[in-house]
Order: structure tokens, then sequence, then C-alpha cells
């Protein structure tokens, strides 16, 4: 017998922010790791946000408002400050 999977209804991650993708350290190089999904995320019709803390402060609104965070790290270097973005994300719910 196949088991079903629960997925969160659409609408719930279509909302503006609702989906936070954050970008570790690209050492001023333009942050592919968002600039792709976010590209495809709003082709599909959500709105997200993004937040590239290499360039910008650390945004506990835009955090406490995802229900979905994804967090690109690009270089090995960058996995310490990802890291600390997830905690404090955690620490904030």
């Amino acid at each position: 017998m196949k088991q079903r999977i629960r997925e969160p209804r659409a609408g719930t991650l279509r909302g503006p922010g609702a989906i936070l993708l954050v970008s570790c350290h690209e050492l001023g190089h333009q942050p592919l790791g968002l600039a792709s999904p976010l590209g495809f995320l709003e082709r599909a019709g959500y709105a997200p946000d993004a937040l590239d803390i290499s360039v910008e402060r650390f945004d506990r609104e835009k955090m406490a408002r995802a229900r979905f965070v994804g967090i690109s790290v690009t270089m090995h270097t960058a996995l310490r400050l990802a890291g600390r973005v997830e905690r404090s994300g955690r620490t904030d719910r």
C-alpha cells in the first residue's frame, strides 16, 4: 500500500516572502545560487524574497516571515556563516 506524503498547500508558500533564499559569501560575484532559483520560483507564481548576507545585513524580519528558507553555500568557507544563519532562524521561531 502506498503511503501518501502530505505536502504543504501551494498557497501557503506563494505569499510574498514566504520563501526566503539566502546567499552566503560570494566574494563580490553575482549570487547565482539565488538568481537562478528566484527566477524559476517567480515564473512558477511564487513571490520569494532574497538575502545576500555578503553585502547586506541579516534581516530577522525576512527570516521570521519565511515559511521555507533555502541557504546557498557555494564555497566551503561560507559554511560557518550559513550555520549562523540557520541557528538564527531556529532561535527566532
